[in-house]
């Protein structure tokens, strides 16, 4: 019996690329196609100013698409943008900065769209690079708390696995997922729309992708006050009510056991990231504006 291949569009938001869009895309195009098919893989250059467009256009591929916009408009309406324009039955969401794990990354993501019909939303299994200095491991040692919750909190299939860095969207809900022009957390808004719409959301717990964590502290007071629940809270509030609530929600016994478990071996880092957490928490705008346009991930400008 002959395997059903679903059509794929790879969406990218970019700005100031240059030094790891032709590696990703390379890294695209090299990918096992077991059951899809590769139609396009659309780039939105955010108006970068550096070598990103002539990156892109330097691989002179057919399936490679490029839109370079003349001023700088955000995340957010980059993504709006790939979603009026991609032309396939899924639509596969990457940061511009990410590292694919192996061939099979997205045959796994597409997958858990041909096993369920009702699958509206796939998330990768995203995880930080190999820390190097205290500073990035002391972020890292953050991650392997979330890391150990998340795998355990329904299977998986939960908003912690539904991650900017590679997420996927069915057509169908594609059509129907409206991005709010202010908004942050675009991963978490897509689970949750999802969700509570009655679909189902999947998690790929095979297709892993690596995107790399700040190593300063500037970078990563800059990631917290981007993704902090006193900015997003307010808006999942208004669309969601307390559904955004309960699906955020970490049972207490399982964070403190994560917690525990990490702290046995990496008490100095975690200890450090408590306090700059707790220095830094009061300095927190409570608006999107106040952070600024960009929400492209840290690595981003590197």
């Amino acid at each position: 019996m002959k395997t059903l291949k679903l059509t794929v569009s790879i969406g990218i938001p970019a700005y100031n690329e240059e030094k790891n869009i032709k590696r990703l895309l390379l890294a695209i195009l090299k990918q096992k196609r077991l059951n899809w098919i590769l139609n396009e893989i659309i780039i939105y250059s955010d108006a970068s100013n550096d070598n990103t467009v002539k990156e892109v256009k330097s691989l002179n591929n057919s399936l490679i698409k490029i839109i370079s916009a003349k001023e700088r408009k955000g995340k957010i309406y980059a993504m709006r943008t790939i979603q009026k324009k991609f032309s396939s039955e899924i639509l596969v969401f990457l940061d511009a900065d990410i590292r694919l794990g192996d061939n099979l990354v997205l045959s796994y993501l597409v997958q858990e769209f041909t096993n369920n019909p009702k699958v509206m939303v796939v998330g990768a299994h995203s995880k930080p690079e190999k820390s190097q200095g205290f500073i990035q491991k002391a972020i890292y040692s953050k991650f392997e708390i979330f890391e150990s919750y998340r795998i355990k909190i329904k299977d998986g299939h939960n908003i912690f696995n539904c991650t900017g860095a590679c997420f996927c969207l069915r057509k169908q809900f594609a059509n129907e997922l409206i991005y709010p022009e202010i908004l942050i957390n675009e991963d978490d808004f897509s689970y949750l729309t999802c969700i509570y719409k009655g679909y189902k959301f999947r998690y790929a717990k095979r297709a892993f992708v690596y995107y790399k964590l700040p190593n300063n502290l500037i970078d990563y007071v800059k990631l917290t006050f981007r993704s902090n629940h006193k900015i997003v809270g307010p808006i999942f509030k208004k669309y969601f009510g307390r559904f955004a609530y309960e699906q955020t929600s970490i049972p207490l016994n399982l964070y403190f056991k994560s917690l525990v478990k990490v702290l046995r071996t990496s008490p100095a880092e975690i200890l450090f990231i408590s306090i700059l957490s707790m220095i830094i928490s009061p300095f927190i705008p409570k608006n999107k504006e106040t952070i600024g346009l960009s929400q492209y991930t840290i690595s981003s400008t590197k």
